[in-house]
């Protein structure tokens, strides 16, 4: 890890995943990915809202992790105690960083 993105990403996370169907039943979601360096979620900018033609940004955040991760748009990310269902994510910018775009997850 980089030390200024260190210095920055002092927030840990996770992610969870629904698990593949059984008989056409989906599960809850299981953990997929822990200890995760994150930058705080962070609301999104314009920039992104056209980029992931984002509807309703009034909810959405964005937040950035130090290399390349397996995360998937459904997915759950959890921060702190505050959970996102994930709308998007890509290698941002030279493929060092993976941009996660989320909205919050309310009345869990």
């Amino acid at each position: 890890m980089s030390s200024s993105f260190g210095l920055l990403s002092s927030t840990r996370a996770s992610t969870k995943r629904n698990p593949d169907a059984v008989s056409g039943v989906v599960g809850v979601p299981v953990t997929n990915l822990t200890g995760l360096h994150v930058l705080p979620a962070m609301p999104v900018t314009d920039e992104i809202v056209q980029r992931y033609s984002l509807k309703s940004p009034g909810e959405t955040y964005v937040t950035f992790i130090e290399g390349v991760h397996d995360i998937l748009e459904g997915d759950i990310m959890v921060i702190g105690s505050d959970e996102f269902k994930v709308k998007g994510s890509s290698p941002w910018p030279a493929h060092n960083y993976t941009e996660v775009v989320m909205d919050k997850v309310v009345g869990t």
